[in-house]
Formats: C-alpha cells, sequence, structure tokens
C-alpha cells in the first residue's frame, strides 16, 4: 500500500473540508451565520437583507427555514402586494431562532365621485363634517360609513349615508329640488300705540301694523316713540307664518324691574350681563328695564346663556340648563373594522356590532377597544371635539393562543416585553409575533423565555422556579463550550507523550479556556495556554476553533515553543456521547540538544499538518471517558520526540491519549 493510499484511508472526508477552507482566498472576509428561521402573517412576503450601504438581497418567500444570516444586528425588508413595505432590524446570534412579522395590510381607500347638471355646479360638497370642494369634484375616504351634505343657496340640502368598501368607486347624480320655503308676516303692535317699526333696521310701518313679505327665519324687531325709551325683541318667522310682537314701552330715562335666574346645578354662578351675581338661585332688584344677557357656569358643566326681558315693576324669571348645554358638547365617533363579526366597545362600555356610530360621545379622550374571534384585541385611544366626528378604523391582526402556568409556590405574575399579562395561570389570545416572556413569583425569582406565536398556534410555558440550573453536559476535547462557571480536570496516559493533564473552565457564554501539561519523561515536558471558542451549536452537531501557545524544557538543554490552531467538528449524542473530528496545524520551533550528543545543534522548526479524532462518553455523573488520537500525515513528525527515552522507540508521527473528565 501506498503512502498516498494510507494517507487517504487515514484522514477520509475531514480534509475535504479543510481543502475547501485553505482554498478561500486570503483576502476573503469570513463572515459568521446562523441558521435563522423567518416567517410572516401572512405568507409569500419576498425577503430582502439590507446591507449598511442601502443595497439589497433577496432571500425568498416566507416562510424561510435556516436560512444563514450574518451574526449582529441585520435589518431585513418585506414586501408583499397588498401589504405596507416591512423593515425590521433584528439581532442575530449563535443559537437557533425563529422570527415571525405581521405585515400590515394596505388599506385601498375609497372614492366618492358627485356630478351635476350645470344648474347645480358651484354647490358646496361636505363630507363627514369636512368640507371637500365644489360640485363637480371626487373626494377620497377610508372604507366605512359616511355622511354626504350638498349645499347651495336657493336648494334645498342634499345629504346621504354612504357605505364604501375597500378600494370601491361609488358614483353619485345630485339633484337638488329648489327651495319652497314661503315668506312670512309680522303682526307689531304697541302700548301705547303710534311707534315706529323697523324690522332688521328697515321702517316698516307705525303701530298697530301688519309686515308682509318677511323671509322665515330669525328677524330683529324695533319699535320707536318720542318719550319712550327704544324697544326691541327677536321673533322667529315661520314659513307662511305670521309671528306677534307686543311692545310695551317705558317711558325714557325711568323704570325697573326684578330678575330671579334659576339652574338645574345647584350653586351655579350666575352672572349678569358680564357681572357676577352669586350663586344660583339668584335674585337682583332695580335691575333697568330691556334686555340682558345671563349666563351660568359650573366646573364639569359647559356654559349655558341666555337673555331676560326685564320690564318695569315686573319680575323677571330665567331658566338655564347646564345639562342640556354639555350634551351640546358631544361628538361622533365611528369604528370600522378589517374583518366581520368585530364588537366595538368605548371606555369598556357595552361591545356592539361593528361598523358602530356613536354620536353622544363626550369631547375629550376615549378609548375604543375592537375584538373579534380568532384575532387579537384591538385599542386606540382618540380625541374628540364638540360637534367633531372621529373615523376609527380597526386593523386587526390575527393571533394564536398562549397558556402559562408555574409549579411550585405562587403567586406569580405574567409579563410580555415587560408589560403585565396578568396573573398565572394564564390563558389568552396575543398577536401573532416574537415575544420576550417573563415570569415572576412573589419573592422575587424569574423565567424568562423566548417566544414565537403563529396564526391559530398555542404556545405552553410551564414556569418552574424550583428546578435545578440547566446545563449542557461538559465534554472538553469536543466542540462544545464549557458552560460558563463550570469546569473539568482532565487526566490520561499517551503516546509518545508518557503523561497528559488539564483543567479547562467556562468563562463567557461560547469560551472556555483551560491549561495543559504533557510530559515525556527527561524527553521534554511542554506546558499549553489555549482558548475554544464555539461558532455554532445546535443539539445534534457544534463547530469551534481552539487555539493554542505553549513552550516545553528537557534534558541536554533541550527546549520548545510552538503554537496550535486546531478546527472541531463533534456530533453530540443526547449529552451522552459526543464524537469530534480534528483538523488543525503546529508551528513549533525546538532545540534539539547539544552537537556533541545528537550529532547536530541548533534548533529545528516547521509547520506539522494534524488531523485527528475524538470520542468521549459519559460514565457517571461527574466522570467521562476519552479516547483521543491524531496523526501527520503529510509532514514528517518533531525530531525532538525520537530523542531521549524514544531513542530506541520512534514517536511514528501519531498521538494517542486515553483517560478520564472529572466534572465540576
Amino acid at each position: 500500500m501506498t503512502r498516498l493510499h494510507r494517507i487517504l484511508t487515514f484522514t477520509g472526508p475531514m480534509f475535504f473540508a479543510l481543502a475547501l477552507f485553505l482554498a478561500t482566498p486570503a483576502s476573503a472576509k469570513w463572515i459568521p451565520t446562523t441558521r435563522t428561521n423567518i416567517d410572516t402573517n401572512p405568507h409569500g412576503a419576498t425577503v430582502y437583507l439590507v446591507t449598511p450601504e442601502g443595497t439589497e438581497t433577496a432571500l425568498g418567500l416566507t416562510p424561510l427555514s435556516r436560512t444563514r444570516l450574518p451574526r449582529g444586528l441585520i435589518t431585513l425588508r418585506f414586501r408583499l402586494e397588498g401589504y405596507e413595505d416591512l423593515v425590521e432590524t433584528v439581532e442575530i446570534k449563535t443559537r437557533i431562532l425563529s422570527f415571525v412579522f405581521n405585515m400590515v395590510r394596505e388599506i385601498k381607500p375609497s372614492v366618492l365621485d358627485f356630478i351635476s347638471d350645470k344648474e347645480f355646479e358651484g354647490a358646496t360638497v361636505t363630507v363627514d363634517g369636512k368640507k371637500e370642494g365644489a360640485l363637480p369634484t371626487s373626494v377620497t375616504v377610508p372604507p366605512g360609513r359616511h355622511q354626504v351634505v350638498v349645499t347651495k343657496d336657493g336648494y334645498e340640502e342634499w345629504e346621504r349615508w354612504i357605505d364604501t368598501t375597500e378600494g370601491q368607486k361609488v358614483a353619485f347624480e345630485v339633484v337638488m329640488k329648489t327651495s319652497a320655503k314661503a315668506k312670512g308676516s309680522i303682526l307689531a303692535t304697541s302700548v301705547p300705540s303710534g311707534g315706529e317699526v323697523r324690522v332688521n333696521g328697515a321702517p316698516r310701518g307705525t303701530t298697530p301694523t301688519v309686515v308682509d313679505g318677511v323671509e322665515p327665519g330669525d328677524q330683529l324687531v324695533e319699535v320707536f316713540l318720542d318719550g319712550y325709551a327704544p324697544w326691541q325683541q327677536k321673533v322667529t318667522v315661520g314659513p307662511g307664518e305670521r309671528a306677534v310682537v307686543d311692545a310695551r314701552l317705558e317711558t325714557a330715562g325711568g323704570g325697573s324691574g326684578t330678575l330671579r335666574v334659576v339652574t338645574d346645578v345647584d350653586g351655579a354662578m350666575v352672572w349678569i350681563d358680564g357681572e357676577q351675581a352669586g350663586p344660583a338661585p339668584v335674585t337682583k332688584a332695580d335691575i333697568p328695564a330691556g334686555t340682558h344677557l345671563v349666563e351660568a357656569r359650573a366646573e364639569g358643566y359647559a356654559k349655558a346663556t341666555g337673555e331676560a326681558e326685564v320690564r318695569r315693576g315686573e319680575t323677571a324669571v330665567v331658566r338655564l340648563s347646564l345639562a342640556d348645554a354639555t350634551r351640546q358638547a358631544t361628538g361622533t365617533v365611528r369604528v370600522v373594522a378589517s374583518v366581520s363579526g368585530a364588537m366595538a366597545s368605548i371606555d369598556g362600555g357595552p361591545a356592539q356590532p361593528v361598523p358602530l356610530v356613536r354620536d353622544d360621545v363626550s369631547a375629550g379622550t376615549h378609548f375604543v377597544t375592537v375584538t373579534a374571534p380568532g384575532y387579537a384585541e384591538w385599542k386606540k385611544s382618540v380625541s374628540v371635539t364638540p360637534g367633531g366626528i372621529v373615523e376609527v378604523v380597526a386593523d386587526m391582526g390575527t393571533a394564536g393562543r398562549l397558556e402559562v402556568d408555574i409549579r411550585g409556590k405562587g403567586p406569580a405574575e405574567v409579563f410580555l416585553d415587560g408589560k403585565l399579562l396578568g396573573p398565572a395561570p394564564l390563558k389568552t389570545d396575543i398577536a401573532t409575533g416574537t415575544y420576550h416572556l417573563t415570569v415572576k413569583r412573589a419573592d422575587g425569582k424569574m423565567e424568562e423565555h423566548d417566544i414565537a406565536i403563529g396564526t391559530g398556534s398555542a404556545v405552553k410555558i410551564t414556569a418552574k422556579f424550583d428546578a435545578a440550573k440547566v446545563r449542557h453536559r461538559a465534554m472538553p476535547f469536543s466542540a462544545q463550550n464549557i458552560d460558563k462557571g463550570f469546569g473539568t480536570i482532565d487526566l490520561g496516559l499517551s503516546w509518545p507523550y508518557i503523561f497528559v493533564a488539564r483543567v479547562n473552565g467556562g468563562v463567557w457564554r461560547n469560551m472556555d479556556i483551560g491549561v495543559s501539561f504533557r510530559s515525556a519523561l527527561d524527553t521534554i515536558n511542554e506546558v499549553e495556554l489555549r482558548a475554544k471558542y464555539q461558532v455554532a451549536r445546535s443539539r445534534a452537531f457544534a463547530f469551534a476553533g481552539e487555539l493554542g501557545v505553549g513552550f516545553g524544557f528537557g534534558a541536554d538543554s533541550r527546549n520548545t515553543f510552538m503554537t496550535r490552531l486546531t478546527t472541531l467538528s463533534s456530533i453530540l449524542i443526547s449529552e451522552k456521547v459526543a464524537a469530534t473530528a480534528r483538523v488543525g496545524f503546529t508551528v513549533y520551533t525546538d532545540r534539539l540538544g547539544p552537537k556533541d550528543e545528537i550529532g547536530t545543534e541548533g534548533r529545528d522548526g516547521g509547520i506539522m499538518f494534524q488531523a485527528g479524532l475524538s470520542l468521549e462518553a459519559r460514565l457517571s455523573k461527574h466522570i467521562n471517558f476519552y479516547l483521543l488520537f491524531e496523526g501527520e500525515p503529510f509532514t514528517d513528525h518533531r525530531k525532538i520526540l525520537d530523542l531521549g527515552v524514544f531513542k530506541d522507540a520512534k514517536s511514528l508521527g501519531i498521538w494517542v491519549a486515553s483517560g478520564i473528565s472529572v466534572l465540576f
């Protein structure tokens, strides 16, 4: 069998991975990656990896399973027709993570087209209380129910309630009727008679008289008579109706009466002609005859106003309703939802079917809650102004089920992304996505979980506060790092070194360090400092890199210095067995000894390529058995290991070690 054939038989497929590594250009920068699961709700979104320079690389359509992504903070962009673009920044770690992102549906507005004959052009179009232009016009509105009012002088008001769906275009032909309001009249009398009558400032005869051709609506009637104080009164004239006014004229410069003001809120403060008169009910004498402005105010109520007509020697009574004024300070809230069968409530009140229109919502801030079977609860705060209209569109997100239970002593509270959900045990619907769940007991003990809620799925968590801390079983010769705070002592017999010992400890999440001692008796004794970093790990596989630096001394003035880099690929079986492929190289420089004893002097140096296997198996809770084999298939072995006790038994360029690992 040729030497090359023996080499290939010895190394097997392990060298294929090393050949790929050596074939990589030196200028290429190796970027560590982790397999990651990415999904969206709904599926089918295109996922792009966005670089810091702004370029985008398509990764595929969701759901993506075990896609390699660079570690650290990365930016992902999601695109799906009919939905808004979504940009998310996530942190990729060394362990496999699963992310679920909710796509926000792009709600297409509705379009209302209003057309008309030339006769009605220029009429004002108002939608939901907001002027939107003049006929003809097009108005874009969100899906839902809307009020449309068209007005023009000389025509009756045109009003419609319109229900629209997403993306719908609706056309309306506006036909307005000519106003058929008939004019009215006013019968004006006075005591004494003969006073001049004026309507809205225009002379219209003397009392008693009938004023014809009066436009319907409020009119100001005044009566003037020499020697008497001017008299005035507002009257409302209905279409085709006659209003009657009777002016009781007071002599000029004299006359007063009494004014009494009562309210429906006890203690309301009363003002007469802008001057504070005291709390209601209030009675004021010596009020000059004529018309006076009366106001009432109370905390928590809107201001109520009125007019009082005081006549000489008489008592005028004015009643003001602050409750009615408060009821007028309301607005309208309209609620629609993106799904059918939804129910809405305002400020925790009774739930009502959606679409919901409430025109009696008091001015101020209110909370709207929308629920639907199979969807996460939707909440939003709205600000209502007097007479205003607030349109609320609830874009419901699909939900999954979260169930949290506890073992051991209670009580405990459940937090989701830092927000309190309620006491455990807990069962509730949660919007799809990824969350950080914390279960905190009253004594301060906590248990944390990273969870992913999918559409229609159920996530069940049981908090085991009294359970022992979970740790991975240490396999010090494998690619799996030793957990932080734990360690091992490895003892064994070997060839060509006679005795080997190692002390190892976990110092970081993915790293452990250690010191090794190898003794070949008087030939050489070496000490090596090493560090192992776990690059990737799953339940059944781990990959790591190990760096070692060492030195040694022996008889006949021998000394050594070496540095070693080894890659480790392990198969892990139920944390009971670990089989590891080891590939690496060692750079060394050795002083072999005096010339008069070994026929040479100076130093022997070089690079050794090494490949091998290690096997570790659990013997008991704290004891492992290990077997290690390494060879040098492509390079000459170190000459220093052919000296001393090995003069008559060459080292053969192999290293075999076997022993136990004590875990602590």
